[in-house]
């Protein structure tokens, strides 16, 4: 099976077994093949895990589900689209231990496959291309993924433009709450080695368990 990534070119994947790479057309990354998939993956246990109980900061919402934690960001309310989204808009953020994978980043533009090739996202600005596939967007792994995260922790809006083929589409969010969401599933999913989050910041709100 053939898929196209935005600004990745073609990639090549076995019918059978669809994550593994056969070829590509173009040069890409191993990381952000894999980064494609964690965030669709992402995608989907974030829509099971907020159709349950979660606990809310300030919009974002924060739950365990196994032994991965989310946090969750919904669009402003009063956010006006010229074409309505056909799912929820969503920013959020993943810790998985197992994995070793933390702070992946996902942004869901609720457009699914007419989100369009080409999207930023613009932190109080600081603006961040987007890779897109399946309507999720992200930034590369690593130090691009980090900055993201930085801003988001220290930032009030967050302003996500999605180039579509019938015109733009702007989405924005209110960022405020996501310092103590951050820290929330950092203590409930911690790095090895990591020092323990304030007491305050942990422990209010706390994860809220989905049951598997």
């Amino acid at each position: 099976m053939k898929v196209t990534i935005a600004g990745q070119g073609e990639m090549w994947t076995s019918p059978s077994v669809p994550w593994i790479v056969i070829r590509e057309s173009k040069e890409s990354c191993w990381s952000d093949v894999m980064k494609i998939l964690t965030s669709l993956a992402t995608a989907a246990l974030v829509l099971m895990g907020a159709a349950g109980a979660s606990a809310q900061t300030k919009g974002w919402e924060t739950w365990t589900k196994g032994e991965e934690c989310f946090a969750l960001l919904g669009m402003a309310a009063d956010n006006e689209a010229p074409v309505r989204p056909l799912g929820r808009p969503y920013i959020a953020i993943k810790n998985a231990p197992k994995l070793d994978n933390f702070n992946g980043v996902v942004i869901v533009s609720g457009y699914g496959e007419d989100t369009g090739e080409e999207g930023t996202i613009d932190v109080d600005g600081k603006e961040f291309s987007l890779l897109i596939f399946k309507g999720a967007g992200f930034v590369r792994s690593g130090e691009p993924e980090e900055r993201l995260v930085a801003a988001l922790e220290q930032g009030k809006e967050a302003r996500v433009t999605w180039l579509r083929k019938d015109g733009m589409i702007i989405q924005n969010y209110r960022l405020e709450g996501f310092p103590v969401a951050k820290k929330t599933i950092d203590a409930a999913c911690p790095k090895p080695g990591a020092k323990p989050a304030a007491a305050e910041a942990a422990a209010k709100p706390e994860t809220t368990k989905v049951k598997r």
